[in-house]
């Protein structure tokens, strides 16, 4: 028998199509009486109430249910001229809601949770080294070895991958299927490198899948189609896929002769590749952006040569070199590369990314590449120097002073700072993309706009600077960590409880307002004071 359904329209939007023919499901799987209701062409004062009512992270997941809710909340809620002048106008006025992240914040840990030793949570040590998130989780890395993984909505941990002690968590990565942690060993046989071991958990099931150990610096992500891919300064290798085990290595995208690679990243959704590559001949630095390699090459026996894949390749600062004179290109190093096809940011420093003065490097700076890959284009170089934060003083300023690391979106470019340990030592700056892709704005034109960051650091400690380490910025949200950044071999654990540091924080800007930060005790029990 078949099925038939009544569907609600509008007089003026009723289909042709007889409505006994009508499908009960639509081409996405959403049958159409809801699709229809919840549709700006066909009821726009129901869709509009519905979605712009929803929380920030309940709207991103909406866009996840069918390609026409997505399209809807897209083209009549986020660029809505209205909204989305408002939406940034509070970025600009850094008016937003603050959300700390911490295992007992919002309730406790569900009974039997995955991971979970009998000490948990008195272990309240939370030098968080990394966080990653989606629309569902958000995945942080803490120092005690484990990965707590949170409701992106609600904050409430859901799970723990233990790990540990005191081996800790240095890389995090996952896709829709597995979560990647990698664990570096803190000591090592002297003249020998540090040894890592890499996991593969299931992400429904957080299930360990396997486990594997490499010896070096090289770092593992997940890449196309689930493949595993390791970055090397020689070149990018493709380890298989994650249910092999990564049992292969075979190299996908390479260099030529003597060439390194200093930073590189993935763009899974566009299926492209982009990296910094310093040439050994003439110490330039070259941006190149590869194709997805093609699935009979992966299976093949063959590595890649210099031109494979290749789609293009230009000077990174050739621009910036010519109208800086002082600019000397062989004592900069790109530090980072963050790839959002066809925009890329790339970091790069003289020292660093910290202010203390080397007599061979001259003058310290940190320089914000913004470029466009389709027209092999620099868009806009942001310099951060020593005059910079004089003007703007986002964090007290000393040789331990830097920028930590840099993010961005379709909207915005964040920044985190850091400086010697204390407790302001973190800093938080947000440019808008719109001006910074608008080349009749001078740099010293920009508007710039800073956060209170989170705290980690109660005292200062000798051999530490703090700051914020890791950020994860989209079109509602920033999220922040404040963490202390080791120069010496010992962990830093100050006197209290630390589970009364809110070291990492959700900056909400969709829904204003609401401020759940705790007072900051210093660690001795005193009144210290919210920042």
């Amino acid at each position: 028998m078949s099925h038939v359904v009544k569907v609600i329209t509008c007089e003026e939007t009723k289909s042709e199509v007889p409505e006994e023919t009508r499908p009960l499901y639509d081409d996405d799987e959403m049958p159409v009486s809801y699709s229809q209701l919840f549709s700006f062409e066909t009821f726009p004062h129901i869709a509009k109430v519905f979605f712009s009512g929803l929380d920030a992270v309940s709207l991103m997941r909406c866009k996840l249910v069918c390609k026409k809710w997505h399209r809807n909340i897209s083209q009549y809620l986020e660029h809505s001229p209205r909204l989305r002048a408002e939406l940034l106008s509070r970025w600009r006025r850094g008016e937003c809601s603050y959300y700390p992240v911490h295992p007992a914040m919002y309730g406790p840990a569900p009974n039997g949770l995955l991971g979970v030793g009998d000490d948990f949570p008195d272990n309240t040590y939370r030098n968080v080294l990394g966080i990653k998130c989606d629309e569902l989780e958000l995945f942080v890395a803490v120092d005690n070895g484990n990965v707590e993984i949170y409701d992106r909505r609600s904050l409430r941990l859901r799970c723990v991958l233990a790990g540990q002690f005191p081996t800790s968590p240095s890389a995090l990565d996952f896709s829709a299927d597995v979560i990647l942690v990698g664990y570096t060993r803190s000591f090592a046989k002297f003249g020998r490198t540090l040894p890592s071991s890499w996991h593969v958990y299931a992400r429904d099931s957080k299930r360990l899948l396997h486990t594997f150990e490499r010896d070096g610096d090289d770092v593992v992500r997940v890449g196309f189609d689930d493949h595993l891919y390791l970055t090397s300064p020689g070149g990018v290798y493709s380890l298989g896929h994650y249910g092999d085990g990564a049992r292969r290595t075979r190299k996908v995208f390479a260099t030529y002769d003597m060439d390194r690679i200093e930073a590189f990243d993935l763009d899974n959704g566009h299926c492209k590749a982009a990296g910094v590559v310093r040439q050994e001949a003439t110490k330039k630095l070259l941006l190149r952006v590869w194709s997805k390699p093609a699935e009979d090459f992966l299976d093949g026996d063959e590595s890649a040569d210099f031109m494979t894949h290749l789609v293009t390749q230009f000077p990174a600062l050739e621009t910036y070199a010519r109208s800086h004179d002082e600019f000397a290109e062989d004592k900069c190093k790109c530090l980072m590369l963050q790839l959002r096809y066809p925009l890329c940011l790339c970091f790069f420093s003289n020292a660093y990314g910290y202010f203390e003065y080397f007599e061979d490097r001259g003058k310290p700076y940190s320089l914000f590449a913004l470029y466009n890959l389709d027209r092999s284009e620099c868009i806009r170089v942001l310099r951060i120097d020593d005059a910079w934060m004089h003007r703007h003083e986002v964090v007290p300023y000393d040789y331990d002073s830097g920028v930590l690391t840099a993010r961005f979106s379709k909207e915005h470019l964040v920044l985190g700072f850091g400086s010697f340990s204390y407790r302001k030592d973190g800093g938080i700056a947000l440019w808008s993309m719109d001006e910074l892709v608008n080349h009749e704005i001078a740099e010293s034109e920009l508007s710039v706009t800073t956060v209170p960051a989170p705290f980690y650091h109660w005292t200062g400690w000798d051999g530490h600077t703090g700051g914020v380490t890791a950020l994860h910025v989209d079109r509602y949200q920033l999220i922040a960590v404040n963490a202390c950044v080791h120069q010496v071999t010992t962990r830093c654990i100050e006197g209290g409880d630390e589970s009364k540091k809110d070291n990492l924080i959700v900056y909400d800007f969709w829904r204003p307002g609401r401020d759940c930060r705790r007072r900051f005790e210093s660690g001795g029990g005193g009144g210290g004071v919210r920042g």
